[in-house]
């Protein structure tokens, strides 16, 4: 597990890009609850490894970049 500062800049990032798709309080909610995609895991937990962190920010660009998923 990495330190809380890895931590917030990959939340910081990933919120980043979730502004782009949604508002704050729908972007909290994405963050916050399982999803498929992830193996039923929410963003938010993964973001404390470099490989989770990798996977969120995949499945956000593949919607920023038009997939429906």
């Amino acid at each position: 597990m990495d330190s809380i500062n890895t931590y917030n800049a990959r939340l910081a990032s990933v919120v980043e890009n979730l502004l782009e798709l949604y508002e704050a309080p729908e972007a909290s909610a994405w963050l916050k609850t399982p999803q498929s995609l992830l193996g039923n895991a929410r963003p938010a937990d993964l973001l404390w490894t470099e490989r989770g962190y990798l996977e969120v920010s995949a499945v956000i660009h593949r919607v920023l970049d038009g997939a429906f998923i």
